[in-house]
């Protein structure tokens, strides 16, 4: 066991699917198979991290109602699995650093399922910042959400029932300017991440067939490409 470690929070397709706009546009939506597709873009992004499994360990978080059975074979590949409850984004959250700060990580980082095309150097970031003493680092989303957020584990048990888990999670707009007024206040050690994009909406997927985006820092999201070439033609 190591002392950081890496978690994707995965999606499973649901009533209330994340990625409903996209999946209005899938004909045999009942057999969809779209989240499975980012979310494998996202174990492979974290698995190709310099020292993962070596110094860093990685792991994914599903839904309590998922059937464990079926990510044995990410388990083979040495990902920890973690399970979260709770029928809002920040309990969730709140659910996923409780079972890994209590399995004695003294980092831990979320990445949100939204951004399967994240720059690897971004993660990479992260880690090195914690690992030099910051407490928390936070990865901004363009419309004001959030990508990652990274802490360690004398910050959380010291700050576990304040206003500021209140309000972490990855979807609220302004909520990395609301954070960052929140940390400022309180003179705490902080880092932001560049700001990066979630791919949601039509025009977020545009990006992903794009050459030059393609050559650019992000990670190639080769699975979750293919599928939206298949179902929504993007070119």
């Amino acid at each position: 066991m190591n002392n950081t470690i890496l978690i994707a929070i995965f999606q499973e397709h649901c009533d209330k699917c994340w990625y409903r706009d996209i999946l209005k546009l899938i004909k045999d939506e009942k057999n969809c198979k779209f989240c499975y597709q980012v979310n494998r873009d996202i174990s492979i992004l974290l698995s190709r991290i310099e020292g993962a499994r070596r110094s860093i360990d990685i792991g994914i978080s599903l839904p309590n109602s998922s059937k464990l059975n079926e990510y044995l074979p990410y388990e083979k590949a040495g990902f920890i699995l973690f399970t979260h409850t709770g029928n809002d984004l920040n309990k969730r959250i709140l659910t996923i650093l409780d079972k890994a700060f209590e399995s004695n990580y003294e980092n831990v980082i979320l990445i949100s399922h939204s951004t399967p095309d994240l720059p690897p150097l971004y993660i990479k970031k992260a880690i090195e910042k914690l690992h030099n003493g910051k407490k928390l680092v936070f990865g901004p989303l363009s419309n004001g959400g959030l990508y990652l957020v990274g802490m360690n584990k004398s910050f959380y048990f010291n700050n576990r029932r304040k206003n500021i888990f209140r309000i972490i999670n990855f979807k609220t707009r302004k909520l990395a300017i609301i954070i960052s007024m929140f940390l400022r206040k309180h003179y705490l050690s902080f880092f932001f991440l560049p700001k990066w994009h979630q791919l949601k909406r039509i025009p977020d997927f545009k990006r992903l067939s794009h050459k030059l985006y393609r050559e650019n820092i992000a990670w190639n999201a080769t699975w979750t490409r293919q599928i939206i070439n298949k179902y929504i033609g993007l070119k």
